[in-house]
């Protein structure tokens, strides 16, 4: 069997994988094909200035996206050891296997989406718990998952505290807007639609986050949304490096993919990750000494879909 990619299962790979959530739907990948080499890039075309000044949630986002590709390339009957990075590049080195990967691994990465509402309360049993803890575990990279209402309490304050700050900024507030779209086909960017705001508001929104009038409303917002958690999941990584942010992205994947599987809506924010040190509060909270690298909320919201757009799979494409 040979161990290259067919032009057809590329495009099988590619139309799987690009659905990965990423910082703001910037999509921040490319990929490119060389023998038995699966090489993703970064796109350095929506690089965010002021939401990401280090590239963390970038490169956390191309981990994302490497963990989608290697379930695609296991349905296509593909296997990669782990990724290997050289520079700012991902290498999969590929060989031909029976087909791994799991229709419902496949399912979920294409029916997941982000979920920016108010959650409804809803009592979680232990065993929904440990199913997501179990998601991913390595020695550099695991995963926490708590329905502890003081943790919760104290990450939906530290994310009200962490996006005041960010709203101060003008350059901030003008950047996140940038990426607000009216149409969900759009190919980048956050749909005004999934802000459960409804369309007339949302519009309004975007306008007024701009304008910086009313930054404190729009913390205070996203405090809710945090504090209406059923329960959250932490992504804790030995150590703050590129290295660390690849497989925090890769684990990230699996836990979003696990509460996609149970039902659950989920949604994520970066903000006690970057701002500050607002990351140690809740490490001292959950008794860990590794970093947090990600967060996502999860409970019970919409489930009607409101996928965002992305690109075409031609598009992800280099020579």
């Amino acid at each position: 069997m040979p161990d290259r990619l067919s032009t057809e299962e590329l495009h099988e790979v590619l139309d799987a994988a690009r659905w990965a959530p990423s910082v703001h739907n910037t999509q921040p990948w490319k990929v490119k094909v060389d023998a038995d080499k699966f090489i993703i890039l970064p796109d350095a075309a929506h690089k965010l200035v002021y939401g990401d000044p280090t590239g963390r949630q970038a490169f956390i986002s191309r981990g994302i996206f490497t963990e989608a590709c290697i379930i695609a390339l296991g349905h296509a009957g593909f296997t990669a050891p782990k990724p290997k990075l050289e520079g700012e590049a991902i290498i999969l080195k590929l060989s031909s296997t029976p087909k791994l990967g799991r229709d419902e691994d496949i399912s979920a990465l294409k029916d997941r989406f982000t979920d920016r509402t108010v959650y409804k309360k809803m009592e979680l049993p232990v065993e929904v718990i440990n199913k997501i803890k179990e998601a991913w575990s390595s020695s550099d990279v695991s995963i926490a998952a708590t329905n502890d209402r003081k943790i919760i309490e104290k990450t939906a304050e530290l994310t009200r505290q962490a996006l005041s700050l960010a709203f101060s900024n003008p350059d901030f507030r003008k950047e996140l807007t940038d990426y607000f779209v009216a149409k969900p086909s759009a190919p980048y960017g956050i749909p005004l639609s999934t802000l459960g705001t409804g369309k007339l508001k949302a519009r309004a929104v975007k306008q007024l986050i701009r304008s910086g009038l009313n930054r404190k409303q729009e913390a205070q917002l996203e405090y809710e949304r945090w504090s209406s958690a059923s329960g959250l999941v932490f992504i804790l990584a030995g150590g703050d490096s590129k290295p660390y942010w690849l497989e925090s992205g890769r684990a990230y994947l699996r836990a979003s993919l696990e509460l996609q599987k149970l039902g659950l809506s989920q949604a994520t924010s970066a903000a006690i990750v970057e701002a500050a040190d607002f990351h140690e509060d809740i490490e001292k909270m959950l008794g860990t000494e590794k970093r947090i690298e990600c967060v996502i909320r999860f409970g019970l919201g919409q489930r009607k879909r409101r996928p965002s757009g992305r690109l075409a799979p031609e598009q992800l494409l280099v020579t």
